[in-house]
């Protein structure tokens, strides 16, 4: 059974009862009672009456909607890997002294010197052993440059 709801008061209405007004734009209006449709066409405004579903709403008499709470979505934060470090070791990172802070980054730049001059003794050496096989060929040899076929 499909009810209606009254378009003054709010109450249903099962199929059968009440009374059908249809205004001259083709508008339907349907009503619980004869009392409902006197309200309406006297232009009285439902939730000033204190018997209307209307009324109940908006000075917060039903009870049955005051009890439903909206639930409250959380952020939960959890602690993921950066970059392959676990969030053990960047909790240890984060509690360290800056003493041992400042004594890792010097150990870590003495280590990239070392390395660097490293690399320059290596580059060094390469270029001592290139000066002497430059030594035996002579300097300012001079090569011919032929006209070939086709050449301009």
């Amino acid at each position: 059974m499909k009810t209606q709801t009254c378009c003054f008061s709010g109450f249903k209405i099962q199929p059968g009862f009440g009374k059908r007004f249809i205004r001259g734009d083709m508008k339907t209006f349907i009503f619980f009672s004869s009392k409902t449709a006197a309200c309406f066409f006297a232009k009285r405004n439902p939730p000033k009456c204190p018997w209307t579903i209307a009324y109940r709403i908006t000075h917060k008499k039903d009870h049955a909607e005051e009890t439903i709470k909206k639930r409250v979505h959380r952020v939960v934060k959890t602690n993921r890997p950066i970059s392959g470090i676990t969030p053990e070791e960047l909790h240890a990172k984060r509690t360290q002294k800056p003493e041992v802070r400042k004594a890792a980054r010097e150990a870590a730049q003495r280590e990239l010197n070392e390395r660097k001059k490293a690399l320059r003794e290596k580059r060094a050496a390469e270029r001592k052993e290139k000066g002497k096989t430059a030594e035996a060929a002579p300097k300012n040899a001079k090569v011919k440059a032929t006209k070939g076929k086709g050449g301009r």
